[in-house]
């Protein structure tokens, strides 16, 4: 039998060009009786922000949070010889539940985005000592990101 699941999609002013917004988007996974579980039971992310025009309308910005979360599952372990994750072997033992915590800052002036956000904001601290989703293979430690996006038309 295959795994049957559902997504709700949930959002409270999600396209509010100004102002608080939230967005959800929860997963619930339920696995056949027979063979070995592999995904999580329950999956899913939420996000809030504000958005605010400023300096005359010239700068957009939107600043959120995003929190990410998923339940214990059994952990995979690497094949050294293929460098496959295969399936875990029945009575594995399971890892989790996780979450993530990550905050981004995107600002769009014209054409142009730039953004700078921070991911896995709580990895190392006392909340979170440390992610292991696949033995060998732990969730990042905390990151600075940037970029800019500017389209060039022609």
């Amino acid at each position: 039998a295959a795994p049957l699941g559902a997504t709700l999609a949930l959002g409270w002013r999600a396209g509010a060009p100004m102002g608080l917004y939230a967005l959800a988007q929860p997963t619930w996974l339920a696995a056949p009786k027979a063979g070995p579980r592999v995904l999580p039971a329950f999956s899913g992310w939420a996000r809030a922000g504000v958005r605010r025009r400023l300096f005359q309308g010239d700068l957009y910005a939107d600043l959120w949070l995003r929190l990410r979360a998923w339940s214990a599952a059994p952990l995979r372990a690497l094949h050294p010889a293929t460098g496959l994750l295969p399936l875990p072997p029945p009575g594995a033992a399971a890892a989790g539940p996780f979450f993530t915590l990550d905050a981004m800052a995107e600002a769009r002036v014209r054409t142009a985005t730039v953004f700078v956000g921070m991911d896995n904001l709580l990895s190392g601290t006392a909340l979170q000592p440390g992610n292991q989703v696949v033995r060998g293979y732990p969730l990042p430690e905390r990151r600075l990101r940037f970029g800019v996006f500017w389209p060039i038309l022609d």
